[in-house]
């Protein structure tokens, strides 16, 4: 989803995180990831479901090397 800033991604990934995910995903591993310009504007947030047969959309041990010009938040919800 893009969004118009960095605050309005943080705010959406709280809920989805919080309320949403949780609610409607139970049991279910899930990746939220935001990721915006370094000036904090222009946010992108998605998720999806972490699959034992499938490679990570973003594998936090060494894919965070390879964004030199965004800024990326990878946040676990299980």
């Amino acid at each position: 989803m893009h969004l118009e800033n960095l605050s309005i991604a943080l705010k959406l990934t709280d809920v989805w995180e919080k309320k949403k995910l949780r609610r409607n995903f139970p049991g279910k591993e899930l990746n939220i990831v935001v990721t915006c310009e370094l000036d904090g504007k222009e946010a992108v947030a998605r998720f999806y479901q972490l699959r034992p047969v499938e490679v990570a959309w973003v594998n936090e041990e060494n894919d965070f090397e390879n964004y030199k010009h965004e800024a990326i938040l990878l946040l676990k919800v299980h």
